[in-house]
Parts: structure tokens; sequence; C-alpha cells
């Protein structure tokens, strides 16, 4: 019995093995084709010319919105890499075009989520002595989109429209929108940061009040909403001349053009402030003579077709 028993051990470890080996012969057969289905997509498939169409979708949905851009001195690599030197954009606003300048970046089409047919274009580039980075996101057969936009230590001064405001500072942004390609975006939040800020306005407003100078301007504000009706979140500076808190809400047209809104915003003056400030808020409000009050005031703003239709200032 032993003899038999240690013959028939063989011959079914022997059995075993015949059952286990056309499983991993198969496993080994499957991820040879997976392997070489990947190297197959990764070397054959036009990801320029995708890039290439993803820009020019971008293109054309962002001139929708009001946003008009071209890229300079550009070249393209595997797999699917766009470089540039320069990228020069245009946003259009009703009163002064804005121009914008980036250099030295790229996008890239994302692989992973075009396997999962999502057309994501990624982005980053040096801007105005800070980085900017961007990603913009497509279902591949849907006209909606995404964009991500972030920047960080962008230098206000040295924007050129920017500068002839006499405006600088240390800015950082955040935003990010869901867009329809023939409506207002669907919903935006956008946040926005200056450290260490000034203002240096050169002229006059409405050619009689002379906008005192600031400095020492630090600001943090927020927004969000959709379809057009948004508010505002977090809304507070505080500068040379003393503090200012705000709230409120305002409603956006497609092109952009903010057609109604209704804020309120909350000053609290320091002696510099009530000195330079102090008049026009006091004649604002109804009191006679130079009188500053004690640098605590009210403006309830309303606007409405691009009108100011409100416009009150209370003390105290």
């Amino acid at each position: 019995m032993n003899a038999v028993s240690d013959i028939s051990s063989p011959r079914i470890w022997s059995g075993g093995n015949s059952q286990i080996s056309p499983m991993k012969r198969t496993a080994k057969r499957l991820l040879l084709f997976v392997v070489l289905l990947a190297l197959f997509t990764i070397v054959r498939f036009p990801y320029e010319d995708l890039l290439e169409d993803e820009l020019s979708e971008i293109r054309r949905q962002a001139g929708n919105q009001g946003f008009f851009f071209e890229l300079e001195d550009s070249s393209l690599r595997f797999p699917g890499t766009l470089s540039f030197e320069r990228f020069g954009a245009l946003i259009a606003t009703r009163s002064l075009p804005v121009p914008l300048v980036l250099t030295r970046g790229q996008f890239e089409l994302d692989f992973l989520p075009f396997l999962l047919l999502r057309a994501q274009v990624s982005g980053s580039a040096k801007a105005y002595g800070g980085e900017i980075e961007t990603t913009f996101h497509r279902n591949v057969f849907g006209d909606d989109y995404s964009a991500h936009l972030e920047a960080d230590s962008i230098n206000l001064a040295d924007h050129p429209s920017l500068k002839a405001l006499g405006i600088s500072g240390s800015a950082s942004f955040d935003v990010a929108a869901f867009i329809s390609a023939a409506s207002p975006p669907r919903s935006v939040e956008a946040e926005l940061q200056i450290n260490n800020g000034a203002l240096s306005y050169p002229g006059k407003i409405a050619g009689a009040f002379a906008v005192p100078k600031l400095s020492a301007l630090n600001l943090e504000i927020s927004a969000e909403g959709d379809n057009g009706k948004y508010s505002l979140g977090k809304c507070q500076a505080s500068s040379s001349h003393g503090s200012v808190s705000c709230g409120g809400t305002f409603e956006v047209n497609p092109a952009g053009i903010v057609e109604a809104a209704q804020l309120r915003i909350e000053l609290a003056l320091n002696e510099l402030g009530r000195t330079e400030f102090g008049p026009y808020l006091a004649l604002a409000g109804g009191a006679r003579g130079s009188s500053t009050g004690g640098g605590a005031y009210t403006i309830d703003l309303g606007l409405q077709q691009g009108v100011i239709t409100k416009f009150a200032v209370t003390p105290g």
C-alpha cells in the first residue's frame, strides 16, 4: 500500500500542473495583449492632432466668453505636449480690453482622462514674475467644459494696464468654472489675494475727485455662484487709510458685463483716512461743511443695466 501511495502522489501532482499551466499561459497572453495594445495606442494615436483640435475648441469657446488668445513660437512633441515661448491673450471688457502675456510655458494632453473619454489639457507658464497653472476639461462628446486657473506671486506692477492705473503689489488668485458654450458660466468660484499693494491713480474720477494714494494694501475677496448670479463671500481689506469689509450680490450677462448689483461697503477709517476721504464721504452722506465724522461709514450701492441706481452713504 505504501508503494502504491508513493507512486500515485506524483501522478496527482502532475495532473495539478496540467490544470494550472493553461491558466498561467492565458494570463501571460492577456498581459502581453494589454501591453501591446497600450504600446500601439501610445505610438500610433495622433496626440498632436487631438491637442490641436482641443486648443481650437478651447479657443472658439473662450472667444464666446470674450477671451481671445494666440500662441507664438510653439512646438509639438510626443506625446501630445505643446510648448510655447509666448502666449498672448486679450480679455474683452466694456471699458478697455485687458492684455495678458505668458512666457515659457506648455500645454499637455493628459492620457489617463482620455481613456475615460474625457479630454483634459493641462498648462503652466511664467507670468509677470509669478507662476500660472491651468486645466481645461471637456467630455469628448460634449460642448460644455470646466476650467481651473491658479496663479501665485504675480507682480501687478509688471502688467502694463495695471501699471498705468498706478496699481502695484503681489497677487494670487484661484478660479474654477463650469462653462457652457452659449450662456454665462454655470458655476464659478473665485478668490483673489493682494499683499503689500499700493494705489497711486494718476487722474481724477469724473474729472473732480482725486484719489488719495494708498499703501500697505492687503486684500482678500472671494465670490461664487451659478447661471450668472453671484454673491460675495469673504471681502475685506486694510491699507494705510483704514479697513474695508463688504458683501452683496451681482448678476453678469453672457458677455461678462455686470448687469445688476446690490452691495454694502463698511469703512473704518483711521486718522489719515478721515483726513483724505472723510470730507467726500461726509458730503455724500448729507453733512454740511468738511466734517470728517468718526471714521465709520456704510455705503449702499445699487447698479442696474450698467447705471448706478443707488449710492447712499451713512456715517457712524
